[in-house]
């Protein structure tokens, strides 16, 4: 056995090497037999890897702060040494001055407070100075001492107000909590200052901090609290944060139940009924947040939804060329097809990043979900207008070109009469039509077949009766008796076509001017703009629009559904996306890595170029924009679309492939951008807000 083979060397057991040496071997001739299954595999080992890698963070959130209940200890303060207390900390709730009574917030919101009676001697204390129990406010920091009686004997409250710094010198700073709010605070000479734990002076503040203020009555700081972190950190922090969320728990369990080989099928009625309520319920909620906003919020939000169309028009032209230049073996009927799935968007990670959002009480502005209806639009018309124009140069009837590998020229639809109308017509022309001289077809590369697909077939001889529409010009060949005018087919060869090459576009009505044209152009334009998804998503935001208007009574009791249910149902989503997804992953086998890799990264760049163009937008109406709308539009242009493309394909596109688009767009980007994305994207946009503040 030669070192090669056998790895061994000096300063180990002779019986650690071989274990080592028979799990390589066993390791390698497993991976040798699931090759065919590397998707599988690395799918496998990707949700190990992250489960074991992020297992601490788990144990770690259950002992933060927010988590832990109030605590009951025993004190026993000054001057009462023989009395038993107990201290019970929390975030006050409401306190009447009047009924000299304080409440504790419960630990949950279906809870009740804690009330607590405060008496004349109690002591109570906001931020280190006395204080009266009027002046405590809802969301204070506090701790109470309470006898066994249940009636308070000390309160020290803390109050702090986060943000992040917009201004900072000497003696001032202003911050914001979401760019559109500014408030400013005194900081006088011996203002304590802490960064990340460590003291420091008031020089080192810098803009785009955040930072805790603690100040007194007259908003004088008392103590600032800064934490500052490198961009990776705060990535990493935001993932950690969403990582074992339940939404994406949900996902994760759905995505493990194909790779596991689990007997179990989403019922599909259920999944219809939940896409239903999503996406009603986005557009309820809309429609309230528009019912309230003014009348130059609304042009603002017209502006940015016309900004947004045209992002992902450009995002959809720039995924083409993308996939040409640097995937060329790929079909070009694929790459428009592509091209249309990423100009569009998709709901399912819209209402995703909703759900991380509210989770993590982030704003955003009320008219994001008209944004994604308008958004989803530009993709169809980019990938019609790219397929369009493939027709137009020569693209055989299963969607090769005449530079592509299998291309057929004799299935050219555009050399076919489709209609009896167009034939009755041509026979028309020929009646009366001067004889056409022999001319060659012109540009370079025309193989013969694509020569010859103009040719039609009758019963005595073949003749040309139509132009090709790859425009190489029109021209004649000889027959019946060397006469150069051509013989006028009969009608009954109508559909007479070379023989097992029968184009489905004389049927579907695609490019050509008959009635099957018109039909299908209809249905078409219909499916764009009127299919399910956009009828529901803006029946919603109407329905809300006009409730709203009609005062909070009306809407009070279906709020109940559509707002606190939400995001329940998004998790029973999420479950059959991640189904869906991992299943997805199994049509990738036979793509090039090339293709792999755009499915990742593309997001990033195209999530990046819209936040820029936001950011560009924000700047030239000089109103700040907040950062959940940052967020909500990088989805938008990040995203892929999985539902409406799909039916547009099915209609005009039906020589692409029906399984690559969707398996990049579920498999890899929404995959991607559930669990990865969003936190990436969160970090960009606070990173950009705080590089290029907007301060109106």
């Amino acid at each position: 056995m030669s070192s090669r083979n056998f790895p061994f060397k000096p300063g180990l057991p002779m019986a650690s090497w071989v274990g080592v040496w028979l799990v390589k071997n066993r390791l390698q001739s497993t991976f040798n037999k699931l090759a065919p299954l590397p998707v599988r595999i690395g799918a496998c080992v990707a949700s190990l890897v992250v489960s074991f890698s992020f297992l601490p963070a788990v144990w770690a959130a259950l002992d933060e702060p927010g988590n832990e209940s109030p605590k009951t200890i025993a004190v026993v303060p000054v001057g009462a040494q023989n009395i038993s207390f107990k201290q019970i900390n929390g975030k006050l709730d409401n306190a009447a001055d009047m009924q000299a009574k304080i409440a504790i917030a419960a630990e949950t919101e279906s809870g009740k407070p804690t009330d607590l009676v405060v008496g004349p001697q109690t002591a109570i204390l906001l931020n280190g100075m006395p204080a009266k129990v009027g002046e405590l406010k809802p969301g204070d920091d506090i701790k109470v001492s309470v006898d066994e009686k249940g009636q308070a004997v000390a309160v020290d409250a803390k109050r702090s107000r986060p943000g992040i710094v917009l201004d900072v010198d000497h003696h001032h700073v202003v911050l914001t909590t979401d760019y559109l709010d500014h408030f400013a605070y005194d900081m006088p000479v011996g203002t304590k200052l802490a960064i990340n734990g460590k003291d420091v002076q008031i020089g080192d503040l810098q803009k785009g901090d955040t930072v805790a203020i603690v100040a007194d009555k007259n908003d004088h700081v008392l103590q600032a609290s800064v934490k500052r972190s490198t961009f990776f950190n705060e990535f990493v922090t935001n993932f950690q944060k969403n990582l074992f969320k339940p939404l994406l728990l949900f996902f994760y369990l759905g995505f493990s139940i194909p790779l596991l080989r689990i007997a179990f099928e989403f019922p599909n009625a259920i999944y219809q009924g939940l896409t239903i309520y999503l996406l009603i319920s986005i557009g309820w909620k809309g429609g309230e947040e528009l019912a309230v906003l003014s009348g130059g919020e609304l042009a603002q939000a017209l502006k940015f939804i016309g900004v947004g169309f045209c992002t992902n028009i450009v995002i959809g032209i720039a995924t083409y060329f993308i996939l040409r230049k640097f995937i060329p073996r790929m079909r070009k009927i694929d790459a428009a097809t592509v091209s249309a799935y990423y100009g569009s968007d998709s709901a399912g990670t819209f209402v995703t990043c909703l759900g991380v959002l509210q989770t993590a009480h982030i704003a955003y502005a009320a008219y994001m979900p008209v944004m994604l209806a308008s958004m989803e639009i530009p993709g169809c018309l980019v990938g019609l207008y790219l397929v369009s124009r493939l027709r137009r140069t020569g693209m055989d009837v299963h969607g090769n070109m005449p530079d592509e590998p299998g291309y057929d020229g004799d299935t050219v639809p555009g050399n076919y009469v489709t209609s009896e109308r167009e034939f009755e017509s041509m026979v028309a022309a020929e009646s009366i039509a001067p004889p056409i001289e022999m001319k060659e077809p012109v540009g370079a590369g025309v193989s013969q077949a694509a020569r010859s697909a103009v040719a039609f077939r009758t019963q005595e001889t073949a003749t040309v009766v139509r132009a090709s529409r790859t425009g190489y010009g029109e021209h004649t060949s000889g027959g019946n008796g060397g006469s150069d005018r051509p013989k006028t087919p009969a009608k009954s060869d109508l559909h007479k076509l070379i023989p097992g090459h029968a184009p489905q576009h004389a049927h579907a009505g695609h490019g050509h001017g008959g009635e099957g044209s018109a039909k299908g152009t209809g249905e078409l334009l219909r499916e764009v703009f009127f299919n399910p998804g956009i009828a529901l998503l803006f029946g919603g935001i109407m329905i809300g629009f006009i409730s709203k208007h009609q005062g909070n009574a009306v809407v009070q009791a279906d709020d109940q559904l559509f707002v606190s249910l939400f995001q329940g149902m998004l998790c029973l989503f999420l479950l059959e996306m991640g189904m869906t997804a991992s299943k997805r992953l199994q049509d990738l086998k036979t793509a090039s890595w090339k293709f792999i890799a755009f499915g990742l990264l593309a997001p990033n760049l195209f999530a990046v170029f819209g936040m820029s163009v936001a950011c560009m937008f924000s700047h030239a109406i000089n109103q700040p924009l907040q950062l959940g709308t940052y967020v909500l539009f990088a989805v938008l242009c990040a995203a892929a679309s999985y539902i409406a493309v799909p039916a547009i394909q099915r209609l005009a596109i039906p020589e692409a492939s029906p399984t690559l688009p969707l398996a990049a767009s579920l498999g890899l980007t929404f995959s991607y951008n559930v669990t990865i994305g969003i936190p990436l994207y969160l970090v960009i946009a606070q990173q950009l807000i705080r590089a290029f503040p907007v301060v109106n």
